[in-house]
């Protein structure tokens, strides 16, 4: 992608229109450009017309060239660069120096450094030079890499300081010559001084030094060395020697320092008699000290031959060796009451006995007692103690190990070794005593101290003969012992009851517990239904024969790789009550074998013995699940007799299993059955409920349907499915009915007593009716009849309605009936969908009233009979609707049901106005049926409105005739 340009194969994007752009991390535009932001290895190109790297940024090693493809620094321009001149340098930027040219004449190029310092480097066509004096006025100046010359073809070179001192420093030397025959002539009004740091060399036939006084050569300088040396090659020789005769014939003194005599090799002292090496003050001492890193630095030699001796008398002798110390003789006695080894390094000090013969023998550490006596029992010979600081840096016995006299009979002798430890409060006490047995060859091992010590072997124990025993207590009184090819055994060696008990114990804070591993290990003959291990329970009957009278076995039930099953089985003695009692296997776990097609599962009494039954006891129940075996039945609850049914469910009325629901169901699998009874009953009821004389407020059946969903749901309580696929006999009359509901009252009540009786009772409320809530108390569907009645309410009471529908609430917002029918879309002839006939009597009049649905959707019409064939004596009305209108008095009111706070709003008709007006709109009706306005004592005056549309058309019909007279007369 290009940016801008005119070439006709690349691409524009103009960034002034542009504000966000982005491409995987490499180009990114919001605010400002970003290139490669994400920091991956692609480099920045920027092409001109000629130059295909007119500026490239290699991502690969962080620098930018100008004019060529790869930059050799970081940054790296191919051609000419251009400056702009300017007044000054910018800012200063520490650790940043700056190039610049100087705006002013002569525009000259400078450098400035990260100090503000401004250095000029030209001079117009040429490099900056110094005045027209010839001088080069410098604090300092410094040549290359190269030899440096001082020259002149005649005359002298003077180096001269007016105001101080010539210092002349060479590197590695300075050298002052003449290659002539002249001299070097240092003359000097006073001293001569001459400081070197490392000396001064003469080289010379032969140097003279004559002085007037008894010091010629001095070294005046504080802190400062003489140094006479030879350092020519070959055998030279620096000798300092005296003619004297005296005792001090060569004397070196220094009065008030020392004297240090270095020699790059050896150092002779050869006398003819003794050489004594003397200190004359109480706080001096004699010190040989080597700076030899290898070989013998120091040796002492005496005539081994001649019996000589090397003798160090010293009040304390402390010989300290950076690096290690040896001794060389054929034995080495010492003689001390302590010998001590100190070291302050990490790890130190360390003594080793090393053996260095090339055979099988090893190095010894051997402690005598040597009583000079006859030895006694419990003498120690010898006692090895590890001393510690304590956390109040006092010196404490931690641990010891100690050889003791066992038994110091002669010809019987046996030995005690014992370790100890520091336990708990700084005492001393055995860990591990090993001693001498009670027989030959035999060795006795204690190990830890006091009841509550722990003994932790990280490998294996062996005991490495038949029958041995591990005994535990203080009198042994449990014993694990073993036989051969049997196994172990755990006694009790007393008659305590329920004694021993093995305990398998763990106190980590975790979360899991000690196990019991049994493993069978047959190699490659591994098979189906082999023990892996068994528990045996094994006791003396009465005949005293050992009975296993229980058993636990572990089974391998599958053994298929991928595929183990395993198999618990419990076995016990039983059926003497049957017969003959023997191993009965009364409850197995698992089981699964994938091959047979064998699950896993549990199961109780596996060989059907009749005599084993099953029972779960409760807090108070002894039967709460009882499985009777030898009659196939189970019962639940409180019965405790054989159970009456393949399934007897019993409760207790005030305790044991009482209380609660005798059976609960609760399923929460949402798309299955709960409880599904799968019946082949002819004659006999499929579910049978009595309740004999005993409900008072109970009910027979009691369903509690809660529903707390927000979803779409349509759910049912009560769905009966009645489905008749069976053809009826030609002839053969057949009655089915899906609910039957029969109530009888046969019993004569007293004359003040109310009996209410109720066939069907539906109460459905919506406690909050927010959104659409639909309810309905009865919703029949009924077809596919010769008749199809959906209900059929017969009533045989007088001064009583056979249906009541009533909406309470005292609300004018419930409803009282709802009826739908016909077609969903009205079309065709009016009044088509008819929703209500109302007939007098028992139907047979000809005349009444239709409710249909009148000219279109959403009307609803009372139809009154008005065929002209029902008709006679038809003619034009005489009556003049204005008339009758005008006459009507409208009326404002209030109810009185309502009070004396109702509002006086209501606008309608009161009948005994209308009768004198239009007295065919007025009727009466029985006060019975308006007890809802108090107690009435006649028939109340009911006003038709619908009686009243045929004047209110009359009327239009003469003020349009008005309408039509007035704009005749007004055109």
């Amino acid at each position: 992608m290009g940016f801008g340009g005119r070439r006709k194969d690349k691409t524009a994007i103009d960034l002034e229109a542009l504000t966000t752009l982005t491409a995987d991390d490499i180009l990114a535009l919001s605010g400002g450009i970003t290139v490669n932001e994400g920091a991956e290895n692609v480099d920045f190109r920027v092409e001109s017309q000629t130059n295909t790297h007119a500026l490239i940024v290699d991502a690969s090693s962080s620098k930018v060239g100008i004019n060529l493809s790869t930059p050799k620094t970081a940054l790296t321009v191919e051609g000419t660069v251009t400056m702009k001149e300017q007044a000054n340098a910018d800012s200063d930027t520490a650790a940043y120096g700056q190039l610049w040219i100087k705006n002013t004449s002569p525009n000259e190029l400078y450098f400035t450094t990260d100090a503000g310092d401004d250095i000029r480097i030209t001079n117009g066509t040429s490099l900056a030079a110094p005045p027209s004096s010839g001088a080069v006025a410098a604090d300092d100046i410094t040549t290359g890499d190269a030899a440096t010359s001082v020259a002149t073809s005649s005359g002298n070179v003077t180096i001269d300081s007016q105001a101080g001192s010539v210092l002349v420093d060479g590197h590695t030397g300075v050298t002052v010559t003449s290659s002539n025959s002249g001299e070097v002539d240092i003359t000097s009004a006073a001293n001569i001084d001459i400081n070197a740091t490392t000396g001064i060399a003469v080289d010379a036939t032969t140097v003279s030094i004559d002085g007037t006084d008894d010091s010629n050569l001095t070294v005046t300088g504080s802190g400062k060395d003489l140094d006479i040396a030879v350092v020519g090659g070959g055998t030279q020789e620096l000798r300092l020697a005296s003619a004297g005769t005296g005792a001090s014939a060569l004397h070196l003194n220094a009065s008030a320092g020392s004297v240090d005599i270095d020699s790059a090799d050896n150092i002779t002292v050869d006398a003819a008699d003794e050489i004594v090496i003397t200190t004359t003050s109480a706080d001096g001492h004699i010190a040989l000290v080597s700076a030899h890193t290898a070989g013998v630095a120091f040796h002492i030699d005496a005539n081994a031959n001649a019996d000589s001796e090397v003798q160090i008398d010293a009040g304390i002798l402390d010989i300290d060796v950076t690096g290690a110390a040896t001794l060389d003789a054929a034995s080495l006695d010492i003689t001390s009451d302590a010998v001590t080894f100190t070291s302050a390094n990490a790890n130190d000090p360390l003594v080793q006995i090393k053996n260095t013969a090339d055979d099988a023998t090893g190095a010894r550490l051997r402690f005598v007692n040597d009583r000079g006596g006859a030895g006694a029992a419990n003498d120690v010979a010898g006692l090895i103690e590890f001393y510690a600081d304590d956390a109040n840096q006092d010196q404490v016995l931690f641990s010891e190990i100690k050889s003791q006299v066992a038994v110091h009979t002669d010809g019987q002798e046996g030995g005690k070794l014992t370790i100890s430890v520091a336990s708990h409060d700084g005492e001393s006490q055995p860990g591990l005593i090993i001693s001498d047995g009670s027989a030959e060859d035999e060795v006795d091992v204690t190990i830890g101290n006091g009841d509550g010590s722990l003994t932790t072997i990280a490998g294996d124990l062996k005991l490495a003969h038949d029958s041995a025993n591990i005994q535990f207590g203080a009198d042994g009184d449990v014993i694990i012992s073993h036989a051969h090819n049997t196994g172990l055994t755990v006694s009790l060696g007393s008659n305590t009851t329920a004694k021993p008990i093995f305990h398998l114990k763990n106190t980590g804070d975790l979360a899991s517990g000690p196990g019991l591993r049994f493993v069978a290990d047959n190699g490659a003959g591994e098979g189906d239904d082999e023990v892996l291990g068994f528990i045996d329970f094994k006791g003396d009957d009465s005949g005293d024969a050992e009975t296993v009278y229980a058993k636990m076995s572990a089974i391998a039930s599958d053994v298929t790789d991928g595929d183990e099953g395993g198999k618990f089985k419990f076995e016990v003695f039983a059926g003497g009550i049957a017969g003959t009692a023997a191993s009965t296997e009364v409850l197995s776990l698992g089981g699964e074998d994938q091959a047979n097609g064998t699950n896993c599962e549990v199961v109780v009494n596996e060989g059907g013995a009749g005599f084993v039954d099953f029972r779960v006891e409760g807090d108070s129940e002894t039967h709460l699940l009882f499985v009777d075996g030898g009659n196939e039945r189970v019962s639940i609850g409180d019965s405790t007799d054989a159970p009456a049914a393949t399934l007897e469910v019993t409760n207790h009325a005030s305790s044991g299993a009482s209380g609660v629901p005798l059976i609960q169901l609760n399923s929460n699998d949402v798309d299955q059955v709960a409880l599904d009874i799968n019946a082949a009953n002819t004659t006999a009821d499929v579910v049978s409920i009595s309740a004999d004389d005993c409900l008072t407020t109970g009910n027979a059946l009691f369903i509690d349907h809660n529903d707390a969903a927000t979803s779409a749901v349509a759910p049912k309580t009560v769905h009966i499915d009645f489905d008749k696929d069976g053809v009826t006999g030609d002839g053969v009359s057949s009655g089915y009915t899906l609910l039957d509901l029969d109530m009888n009252d046969g019993a004569t009540n007293h004359a003040n007593a109310t009996v209410q009786m109720v066939g069907l009772d539906l109460d459905i409320v919506s406690a909050n009716a927010q959104g659409t809530t639909q309810n309905y108390g009865i919703l029949v569907n009924v077809s596919g009849g010769s008749t199809n009645t959906a209900a059929q309410f017969v009533g045989d009471a007088a001064s009583q309605t056979a249906v009541v529908i009533r909406n309470s609430g005292n609300n004018a917002n419930r409803f009282g009936l709802m009826i739908q029918a016909g077609t969903n879309s009205i079309s065709g002839t009016p009044g088509s969908n008819v929703y209500a006939v109302l007939k007098s009597g028992d139907g047979s009049a000809t005349n009444g009233i239709i409710v249909n649905s009148g000219n279109s959707d959403g009307n609803v019409a009372f139809a009154a009979s008005s065929d002209e064939r029902l008709k006679m004596d038809i003619a034009p009305s005489k009556v003049v609707g204005l008339d009758v209108l005008n006459k009507i008095q409208m009326s404002e009111f209030r109810w009185k049901k309502d009070g004396s706070d109702g509002p006086l709003t209501k606008l309608g008709f009161v009948a005994q106005n209308c009768e004198e007006a239009y007295p065919e709109m007025v009727g009466s009706t029985s006060a019975s049926l308006w007890s809802q306005h108090g107690e009435l004592d006649h028939d109340v005056k009911t006003v038709t409105p619908s009686e009243l549309i045929p004047v209110l058309v009359k009327a239009v019909q003469e003020l349009t005739a008005k309408v039509a007279e007035l704009e005749s007369k007004l055109s």
